[in-house]
Parts: C-alpha cells; structure tokens; sequence
C-alpha cells in the first residue's frame, strides 16, 4: 500500500528538511514475512535505490528505541563537528582499564574504536563533549527524540530513542551533507563508516545491542549499500527477552544483507566504484 508523503513527514518530524523525505514508504510483504520468521521481535526498513522506503511493518518502523552503539554514528559526528577529533586517525586513548574484550584494551584511532565498537573509548569522547552540548547537537541534527543526559549510557539505558525509519533518514542525510553540520565532518564520518565490500559494492554500517531498564535487549544494524542504480539503506532492529549470544552478534548484520537481496538493484554493483 502507498502512503502518501505526509505520513512519511509526521513518522520523520524530528529530521525535518535536514535530511529530506523519501517519495513514499511502502509495506512490502516479503520483508515482512523475513521479519515474522525471526524468533526475536523485527522490524525491516530497507530504501531502495528510488528512494522509496520499505517497510515490514509502519507501526514498528515508527516506534523508537534506544540506537544502543548505532549512536557511534551520531556521537562521531557530534565529535568531529565540535572539533574534538580532527579525522578517523585520530586517536582515542585507552582508560586503562582491562575488560573482557582484548581488541578495546588499546589506544584506538577513531575508525578503530568505531568498529570495534569500543564503548569505553566513545563514553570518554562523548563525556568530553558534555551534556548541553550533545543536546544540542541532537536537536540541530534531528537524531531520534534527541534526549540526553549528565551520564554516558543514555543511548544504552535512555532517554535517547529513535525509530528504524529514523535512523535510515539520518544516514541518508549524512551521505548526502543535507545535516545542520559541517560537510566536512559528514564526509569523514561517511568514509570511516565502510566495511569490507558487499558483493562489489562498498558497504557501510554500524552494530548496536544493549538492553535498557525493563528489557527487552535490542539489537540494530543499519547501513547503506551503493549499488549501480544509487544508495540503498536499512536498518534492521531485534527485540528480545532471551538473546542467545551464539547468534544474535551475527544475526543483525546477516538479516540486513537478506533485506537488500529482496531488492536486486540493491545488489547491482556501482560502475566505476571503488568498493570501501
């Protein structure tokens, strides 16, 4: 079914003109029924090369949640904008303290510490930058309901929250430089986003999963594939009581490169790209 364009406007309020509106946002029923299989609660929102977002379901694509590290996207550009790190080489010092995780316990450069998702490393960043200045940033960018505070595990536990829709909305405007940052800032946030090529074509994306108070656990992925026809988005968001640790860490990156495949322009490698 199409929705008209003022639908699309009220779901994406809080991005307003910043990061522009696509034609129409569709429910799509294959990307529905791969949502109905998974045992954890999902929602799909894939944007296709047209600019037509697809959805498994509007209600859920509308809801938010906490962005978990899919804030790294956000909190990045927060920092490059103010001026606190200069590029991805830039590097985030290590606090010293010895966790679980071997691949954090090091100085990381920026780029490092965004794919590693080395949580320590951006609570650091981002208590440097400080509470108004976040908010502001939040609200002059359109992220989510952009709600922050004194502490540095509000995108884990809340206030911060936004939607699937939202979030394929503010990759959109960073690729594109449309946000109220510099371009600068974007295009290096951008770059420091690729992964190892999809299929010939560069891949960006970011992981998240935390479980804020009252549950359940939610897990995200959300990336932007650039195909032969354009850029295609999706986010992908799991919901769950009882994650199980041996599949959820994968699952998220996996079940978003099954969204894209419902679209095979999506697939279509870029002529003359360079994949990241």
């Amino acid at each position: 079914m199409r929705w008209p364009s003022f639908a699309l406007s009220l779901c994406l309020w809080s991005l307003g003109s910043q990061a522009g509106a696509a034609e129409a946002t569709d429910a799509h029923h294959t990307l529905a029924a791969l949502a109905s299989a998974q045992e954890e609660r999902t929602t799909l929102v894939v944007q296709d090369a047209h600019g037509v977002r697809w959805v498994s379901d509007l209600t859920e694509a509308q809801r938010r949640s906490v962005p978990a590290s899919t804030f790294k996207i956000a909190s990045t550009l927060a920092a490059l904008e103010a001026g606190l790190v200069e590029d991805a080489s830039a590097i985030l010092p290590w606090d010293g303290v010895r966790r679980d995780r071997e691949e954090i316990n090091a100085d990381l450069s920026l780029r490092d510490a965004f794919h590693r998702s080395a949580l320590p490393h951006f609570q650091a960043l981002v208590g440097r930058l400080g509470p108004e200045a976040m908010t502001a940033f939040l609200k002059r960018v359109g992220y989510g309901n952009a709600q922050s505070d004194d502490g540095v595990e509000f995108w884990l536990r809340g206030p911060l929250a936004v939607s699937p829709l939202e979030q394929i909305a503010f990759l959109g405007a960073v690729r594109a430089q449309r946000l109220a940052a510099s371009p600068a800032a974007q295009a290096t946030l951008w770059a420091l986003m690729a992964k190892r090529s999809l299929e010939g074509s560069p891949w960006r994306g970011k992981t998240g999963w935390s479980r804020p108070p009252g549950g359940p656990d939610v897990g995200w992925f959300v990336g932007a594939l650039e195909g032969s026809a354009g850029p295609c988005f999706v986010a992908v968001r799991l919901e769950t009581d009882h994650p199980n640790p041996a599949t959820f860490l994968g699952k998220r990156e996996a079940l978003a490169q099954r969204a894209l495949r419902v679209f095979p322009a999506c697939l279509a490698p870029a002529v003359g790209e360079n994949p990241a």
